[in-house]
């Protein structure tokens, strides 16, 4: 069972002809025709891809950044649907690839997974949970001092205007709890360094579904929680593999949560390196298209 790139003719599993495929399928969506056949000829002119590629994007970028919106969605949504249809999954080690949305939506074998349910117990009262921001000469601001350090940083360069705004308006709610007790958070990735795992579970009444390869890192996690977790919260643990186990972890999820009202959140947080980052993405990302599909 694995997450496979398209084997060309010569009998190899290549990136080149893919990439340059899904690049080129986007770029036939936009509308301007001058514009359209600008890009095209600026990726056919490439001959070395692995070197060149990053004028041929740059060029890209810009005529998209300057579509209305609506026609650059567009765009991009042409470019991943041509990669996930593009993409293999291999379901069986004497089994020819299926098209990794077939794997998905169709009717393959998955691998079966095994999860584990953690939950730390509802206090009898509560103290309403406020979002906590770092802060660099004390452990932790919240309310007004979170919004001066926010502004501080906003104003001297080191953090998005926008990003600051948005942090300020959630640390003006009083109860965080109102933010999660409507939702269940799956976190594709859950282990990542800068993934919100803990976050998330130090607010009372939390559901987080962690997703991520079995081992230490993982065991650190529900270790954690069952130390720090905050009352009420919730820490489902699927210990599996994006890359190869993506199909089952899409059904695990829908078939947990197909009688709950709750809202889904799916976050996709796993980085990996080189051309298996690509691979990994394609599985979260339909992951995240099965799961949109069968809960709604």
């Amino acid at each position: 069972f694995t997450m496979e790139w398209p084997l060309q003719k010569d009998g190899k599993f290549t990136t080149t002809p893919t990439a340059k495929a899904v690049w080129r399928a986007a770029m036939n969506c936009v509308e301007d025709e001058e514009k359209k056949l600008e890009l095209i000829a600026s990726l056919e002119s490439v001959k070395n891809w692995r070197k060149q590629y990053i004028a041929v994007v740059e060029h890209f970028v810009t005529v998209v950044a300057n579509l209305p919106p609506n026609d650059a969605v567009k765009v991009a949504e042409t470019g991943l649907n041509e990669l996930q249809n593009s993409m293999l999954f291999r379901t069986g080690e004497n089994q020819d690839p299926i098209p990794a949305r077939e794997a998905f939506f169709g009717d393959a074998e998955v691998v079966s997974l095994e999860c584990q349910i953690h939950s730390r117990p509802t206090a009898e009262s509560s103290v309403p949970y406020r979002f906590p921001i770092a802060a660099p000469t004390t452990a932790w601001l919240t309310g007004e001092d979170a919004k001066k350090q926010l502004k501080a940083w906003a104003d001297y360069g080191c953090m998005e205007p926008s990003a600051a705004e948005q942090a300020s308006r959630v640390a003006d709610v009083d109860n965080a709890t109102s933010f999660v007790e409507d939702k269940v958070f799956v976190l594709l990735g859950a282990t990542s360094a800068m993934g919100p795992a803990k976050s998330l579970l130090q607010i009372p009444g939390a559901h987080v579904m962690a997703v991520a390869r079995a081992g230490k890192r993982m065991e650190a996690l529900v270790e954690w929680f069952n130390e720090n977790g905050a009352p009420g919260t919730t820490l489902e643990v699927c210990g599996a593999d994006l890359l190869k186990e993506g199909p089952g972890i899409a059904r695990w999820i829908t078939e947990t949560r197909n009688n709950d009202k709750k809202q889904v959140v799916v976050c996709n947080l796993i980085y990996m390196d080189g051309e298996a980052h690509v691979r990994v993405s394609v599985s979260m990302d339909l992951v995240g298209d099965y799961v949109s599909e069968k809960l709604g």
